[in-house]
């Protein structure tokens, strides 16, 4: 019988593949085929498992309260990691505000679990490795300048060596590049009746929201 760590560690060996085989192809969703969800529209609501498994409604969270639906990009991504810090630091003003904190994430429920573990994400994290939610939230490929910007010409052009040698150094950092490396990232905030009133798609890895506009929103729901 399969350990929990052999299992995760399985899951990480093919999302690593899927990153590598994606990464080779590049960016495909690059522009809407109609308009996304947007301030004042039903948020898309979906059937997703969380960290043990058990299937969980978006809607069950923001019928409760105020819930800001964070989708992460992968759990290789730099900016994930400094998400996860700013997120900790912003968790309790956003509880005191009475909000929730929802994250989405391309993994399946053990990978899941063990990046929040490790990473100290403390709200409730849910699985979406079809990305069929993120899809219905309007969130796109990255282009290469959002991803790599700054970096040298072989990763422009896709070189699959420059790519192997990437994700083996990120590897060696406890940071495996896996899943969709061009999935773009947002946070949005839907109030009890189902409505988005702030909608944030990351324009570049790093285009973290402040947290003053959800509690500033969070102040308008009064």
């Amino acid at each position: 019988m399969q350990s929990a760590d052999e299992n995760v560690e399985a899951l990480v060996t093919k999302a690593e593949a899927e990153w590598m085989k994606r990464y080779e192809t590049g960016p495909s969703r690059l522009r809407w085929t109609e308009l996304p969800v947007q301030v004042g529209d039903d948020a898309p609501d979906a059937e997703l498992a969380d960290l043990n498994g058990e299937m969980r409604s978006l809607s069950g969270f923001w019928a409760e309260q105020p819930t800001i639906v964070m989708f992460w990009r992968h759990f290789g991504c730099n900016c994930g990691i400094e998400r996860a810090e700013r997120l900790a630091t912003e968790y309790g003003d956003y509880r005191d505000a009475g909000a929730e904190v929802v994250v989405v994430t391309q993994a399946e429920p053990a990978r899941s679990a063990e990046y929040a573990e490790r990473r100290g994400i403390e709200c409730p994290v849910l699985c979406d490795p079809g990305r069929e939610t993120y899809d219905a939230f309007g969130l796109l490929d990255y282009d290469l300048p959002q991803v790599f910007q700054g970096a040298p010409d072989e990763f422009l052009a896709l070189d699959p060596e420059a790519g192997a040698g990437l994700a083996a150094d990120r590897r060696e950092m406890g940071q495996n590049m896996v899943d969709n490396p061009w999935q773009q990232a947002g946070e949005f905030l839907v109030d009890t009746d189902g409505h988005i009133q702030v909608s944030h798609r990351y324009q570049y890895c790093e285009d973290y929201p402040d947290p003053g506009v959800f509690l500033t929103a969070l102040r308008m729901l009064e």
